[in-house]
């Protein structure tokens, strides 16, 4: 290949990169619904949420976060409301053979802990809730599984800790969230975002190990996170490939410049050798 064709290959490949990550995110910003583009969770990795606050738990007792935090085991924490018609139980549904697989009992080696956003709803159905899943598990009633309702201050408050953005909707009654699973410390510190409607065995047990240790994830995990966006189309999170793309077209152009740079270095050493 000569160099004129090296230099045509390498303006071609950035004329399709630029095209490519630059003008899809526009096109995937259009497709994720208004309502959805401002519930974006915000990592608070390293933050702590405040033990002292208070809610009622599936009994109708009155609990502080501190009493799930007493014996120094972990918290998997996730934040429904119990008559959401879709999104929150589906969360919950992807939860179980997580759970189930990851190979920790949610009562020995750490805790599940389910607080409703609405605070409109009570510990009855809280109660219910907690029934239906627990069998749905079918680990036992004695799994450590908690379900909380609470004021609406304690309920913001929460959120607002733990980057959770929810945005109530009058028309439909219901809403409009994202949806993620949080880990914490014994400490009550968050360790940990897994993020979408499908998590994986293994995900949930590092997750929980380190949370017991009291370790916090990895740029790398806030990349993989990045690579993923609510498709209210599908009803669950996918990947961006775009980010992906872009990421890895950027590589390729890098790599094509520092080639075509030696080339042009041999090429340029070469006609001055023949000059002389």
């Amino acid at each position: 290949m000569t160099l004129s064709s090296l230099r045509t290959a390498l303006l071609a490949a950035l004329v399709v990169v630029v095209a490519c990550a630059w003008s899809t995110p526009v096109q995937a910003e259009d497709y994720v619904p208004p309502a959805l583009r401002e519930l974006d969770i915000d990592q608070r990795i390293g933050d702590s949420v405040d033990l002292t606050r208070t809610f009622v738990d599936h009994e109708g007792k009155t609990v502080a976060l501190a009493d799930y935090f007493a014996d120094g085991k972990p918290v998997l924490l996730t934040m429904n409301y119990y008559s959401c018609r879709m999104l929150c139980s589906m969360q919950l549904n992807a939860m179980l053979p997580a759970i189930k697989g990851a190979g920790l009992e949610p009562s020995d080696d750490y805790r599940i802990v389910t607080v409703s956003f609405d605070h409109r709803e009570g510990p009855d159905l809280a109660k219910d809730k907690r029934t239906t899943y627990l069998k749905a598990l079918g680990m036992g009633r004695d799994v450590d599984w908690s379900f909380l309702v609470g004021d609406e201050a304690n309920i913001k408050a929460l959120a607002d800790e733990i980057g959770f953005k929810f945005n109530y909707d009058e028309q439909t009654d219901q809403f409009a969230h994202g949806a993620a699973v949080y880990f914490l410390s014994p400490k009550g510190v968050i360790t940990r975002y897994l993020f979408g409607l499908q998590y994986l065995a293994r995900d949930v047990r590092f997750a929980v190990l380190d949370a017991a240790n009291g370790a916090l994830s990895s740029p790398v995990d806030f990349f993989l996170q990045s690579c993923f966006y609510y498709d209210a189309a599908l009803g669950s999170y996918v990947a961006v490939a775009w980010r992906v793309m872009r990421l890895g077209g950027v590589a390729i152009v890098l790599a094509l410049t520092a080639f075509l740079s030696v080339m042009w270095r041999i090429e340029m050493r070469r006609r001055a050798s023949e000059v002389i």
